[in-house]
């Protein structure tokens, strides 16, 4: 009899290593990471050699000992070679102009993805700045105009920004806030001005779909949502549907998969299917466009076909982990972006999880109805699909909710049921949106009438976002000791559903997470409520770097100093404003949010919010101070220098010099 083999996991190891490597470059922003670990290779292949001998022709019998040093050994020389390409990328980066003798860039840029309106009306550009790379620049409300959120990646542009410096971890900690309206230099052309008449094709025609579901279909699609409205981007935040409108692996998982699911039951031999899966995603890259994001997403989905194209199972691990290896070596700055993490957790989750969760659901309910019956009595296969659809989305939220905690502080109760019920409908929208897509291309009326089809489901999805999103969400002060939280929760949810043995210790676990929980938000150090405050009208805020603030009219503001914490300026009309000051931005959005829960229990009015919130927190800048959800104006004097808040009026917004000078007294409270 054949014994059966357990999950590939022989590239696992590369892909860690290699991932870590690239990280802690980036971190460190040196070539020494590169030599440390080709040091370790060629200790490791010496060890190799002294533990045994070799000889052309000859068989070794290895053991354990030289087993893991051989692999140590090529592990560490795979992790230096991504590490130096990674700090070849670095210095690059580095020694660009924009990173020492100059904060201005005045150059013609490409647009690299679609446009994002953000809360407040802002609008972020990813764009391509030669020899950099990838830098997010962001147009203050007040610039935006008319037609630029259906600008197509591709598209040249003439921008006037400054740049500065923030305190994330990537490859190019740089961004640009414009200094006035970027000017269409030209039109995508080639590859890219095919894609952008596809994407705006697809525009066109769901612009006559109704219920908003115009606004969807875009975006489930092809990552567009610079239809979508505000209020329904929040709703999917909330309620964990927001993967659902970006481009994803899921996505050409989908569209491929339904091809492969027709072309099975025609009958087409297996050489034939592997082809159609190949120009699936051909097409797929051609119609979104060849953004670093799609490729990413190309790459993901390949995973989930082969898993479903291969006879084991297992060798979703060895894809999942090839993919890795081959996505930080074409671009290492993915190694350090949310996105990306979040994409390789959650197919992981799927692959190793999903799986071993439907099998104990189904064994479980299967003895059930057996002891019952008397007879064995498993369930029905529509019934199998349904616990398969539930395990794959309890399974991708269970590993990606610590990414995500970490990320924003936010826990939402209501993220596996909302991708259970639309589970269903994901599939059709996407399948025949891109199908409308590539109608669009030649008439748009014949692909409005393609996505008539999608609208029900698109209408659906939108209603479950609508309804679950009135659910209060859970908010942390986020960080490594609430994700930490998180993680071992997730552990005990796993253990409830799939362990026998530790079953009865992890509910135990999990009922006390969640009496500390309701403990917690009852002595208002975890706080319920909505995913994010309105802001109303209005809520734009004027962000400038000024060298002169004295020509500045303000009436409040802060500024840094060598101890005691922060100095308060105000000015006549200030004397009174509050000021809050805190550590990091974890404890603004903590204050606000219980403020907001006081607002709701004493009916109070939104004039009482404080006039502006201080963190003392030190690094480096982020380009320019920000504003809550609730709309007060947010300064980090020990980031961004000296900051005032203009008064009413034409100056109206934050200042800042971006003076800071060393040796500052950070991270106090006064």
């Amino acid at each position: 009899m054949r014994r059966r083999r357990g999950p590939d996991l022989r590239l696992v190891p590369v892909a860690v290593a290699v991932w870590l490597a690239v990280v802690l470059t980036i971190m460190v922003r040196s070539p020494w990471v590169a030599a440390g670990l080709l040091g370790v290779s060629t200790v490791a292949g010496v060890g190799v050699l002294r533990l045994g001998p070799f000889r052309a022709g000859t068989t070794v019998a290895e053991g354990p000992l030289r087993v893991v040093v051989r692999t140590s050994a090529l592990v560490a020389l795979v992790a230096a070679a991504w590490s130096a390409r990674a700090a070849w990328l670095v210095a690059r980066v580095d020694q660009h102009a924009l990173r020492g003798t100059t904060t201005r860039l005045t150059e013609t840029v490409e647009l690299a993805t679609a446009p994002k309106q953000l809360t407040g009306g802002s609008v972020l550009l990813t764009v391509q700045v030669d020899r950099l790379g990838t830098v997010p620049l962001f147009l203050d409300a007040r610039d935006v105009e008319a037609g630029m959120l259906a600008w197509q990646p591709g598209t040249s542009l003439a921008v006037e920004a400054t740049a500065a410096e923030t305190d994330r971890l990537a490859m190019v900690p740089l961004q640009l806030s414009a200094s006035g309206v970027p000017d269409v230099v030209s039109a995508p052309d080639g590859l890219a001005g095919a894609t952008a008449h596809l994407r705006a094709g697809l525009r066109d025609a769901a612009q006559n779909l109704p219920g908003g579901t115009g606004e969807l279909v875009p975006g489930m699609v092809v990552g567009d949502v610079s239809m979508q409205d505000p209020v329904a981007r929040e709703q999917f935040l909330a309620t964990g549907l927001t993967h659902l409108t970006a481009v994803s692996g899921a996505n050409l998982a989908i569209v491929t998969g339904s091809v492969l699911v027709l072309v099975t039951a025609w009958g087409w031999p297996l050489w034939s299917r592997y082809l159609v899966a190949f120009l699936c995603l051909v097409a797929f890259v051609l119609l979104v466009g060849p953004e670093p994001s799609v490729l990413r997403a190309a790459v993901m989905g390949v995973v989930g076909l082969v898993a479903a194209l291969s006879a084991r199972r297992a060798h979703g691990y060895a894809a999942l982990s090839a993919a890795v290896i081959v996505l930080l070596g074409v671009d290492p700055g993915l190694a350090v972006e949310y996105a990306f993490i979040l994409s390789v957790a959650a197919t992981a989750g799927i692959v190793a999880l999903a799986p071993l969760i439907t099998r104990r659901i189904l064994q479980g309910w299967t003895d059930r109805r057996t002891a019952r019956q008397g007879r064995h009595h498993p369930p029905a296969r529509w019934q199998a699909m349904v616990v398969g659809l539930v395990s794959v989305s309890l399974a991708a939220d269970l590993v990606t909710a610590p990414v995500i905690v970490q990320m924003t502080g936010v826990v939402s109760p209501t993220a596996v049921l909302a991708n259970v019920l639309v589970g269903a409908a994901v599939p059709p929208v996407t399948v025949i949106g891109m199908l409308g897509a590539l109608v669009a291309g030649v008439h748009t009326g014949a692909a409005t009438a393609v996505l008539w089809v999608a609208a029900v489901p698109a209408w659906w999805i939108l209603s479950v976002a609508a309804v679950l999103s009135r659910v209060p969400v859970l908010h942390t002060p986020g960080g490594a000791t609430a994700a930490g939280v998180v993680v071992v929760v997730a552990v005990g949810v796993v253990l409830v559903v799939v362990s026998g043995r530790w079953r009865r210790c992890a509910a135990a676990g999990l009922l006390v997470a969640a009496v500390w929980t309701v403990v917690a938000v009852q002595r208002g150090v975890l706080v319920t409520g909505p995913y994010a405050v309105a802001t109303g009208e209005g809520a734009a805020l004027v962000r400038v770097w000024a060298d002169d603030l004295d020509e500045v009219d303000w009436y409040l503001g802060v500024r840094p100093t060598t101890s005691g914490g922060p100095e308060i300026l105000r000015g006549p009309a200030g004397e009174d404003a509050e000021v809050i000051v805190v550590t990091d931005e974890a404890a603004v959005m903590l204050h606000e949010y219980r403020l907001n829960a006081s607002s709701e229990e004493e009916s109070s009015e939104r004039a009482e919010r404080p006039e502006l919130y201080v963190v003392t927190a030190c690094g480096r800048s982020r380009g320019m101070p920000s504003r809550t959800p609730g709309g007060v104006p947010v300064a980090f004097p020990f980031r961004d220098g000296t900051v005032v808040l203009g008064a009413e009026g034409a100056a109206e917004g934050l200042y800042a010099d971006g003076i800071v000078d060393g040796g500052l007294f950070c991270g106090s409270r006064r």
